[in-house]
């Protein structure tokens, strides 16, 4: 099986690529399966793509059109705790649709999608592989100091169904690639995920959280 393993990050982070890489590279990796691994960012980001180059790490840029956003709710107001507003959120989403044309392109299997602040154990790809789900993800603790985790069920320590999880650390299926990420008109900000979550329940897919696989956030 091949598992393409993304890395999403940007020039805000540039200082933490270093420690996020050397951990991909220790990553344990389930039995039998063949992994590329990758950076995605902007093709404004010339930090991230000097450190890239500089290291011969495979990057992979787009351009974001964000004449786009004009035909959206982009009112100041709409903020969330951590400073994001629509424009970001616009941006990821367009990022984030590139990587799974990408791997939907490279035909890979499963996609493990890794934001750029977070630090992951070593172990988690393989405990994220054994629970077979087609979406799940780690528990992650908020910058706010909650979960981005719907409902919050992380004291259990048992896998989980949940609607919505946080796209910080967590593997996918195939089956999901051709969902895209996506914001309505006339929204307030929010969570990348929200609006790729229903279309995917609406597809039958089901949302897990593994709260045993601790990550943190670096800043």
């Amino acid at each position: 099986m091949k598992i393409l393993i993304v890395l999403l990050t940007h020039d805000k982070y540039e200082h933490l690529i270093n420690p996020i890489l050397n951990r991909i590279n220790e990553l344990e990796i389930p039995e039998n399966c063949e992994v590329d691994k990758l950076i995605i960012t902007d093709d404004t980001q010339e930090k991230v793509i000097n450190f890239a180059n500089v290291n011969n790490f495979p990057i992979e840029t787009t351009s974001i059109d964000l004449s786009e956003l004009k035909n959206y709710n982009t009112d100041p107001r709409y903020t969330t705790p951590s400073g994001f507003t629509f424009k970001t959120f616009f941006i990821v989403c367009k990022l984030r649709n590139y990587y799974l044309k990408i791997a939907r392109e490279g035909k890979y299997d499963w996609l493990l999608q890794i934001d750029g602040d977070v630090l992951f154990p070593k172990d988690g790809l393989v405990k994220l592989f054994r629970e077979n789900k087609k979406y799940i993800g780690a528990a992650i603790e908020s910058k706010q100091g909650g979960k981005y985790v719907v409902p919050d069920k992380t004291d259990q320590n048992e896998v989980y169904e949940c609607e919505l999880i946080g796209n910080c650390f967590h593997l996918e299926h195939s089956s999901c690639f051709d969902i895209e990420y996506t914001f309505p008109d006339n929204y307030p900000v929010c969570a990348d995920v929200e609006f790729r979550a229903k279309e995917l329940r609406k597809k039958g897919i089901k949302m897990y959280c593994h709260p045993l696989i601790k990550c943190e956030h670096l800043e």
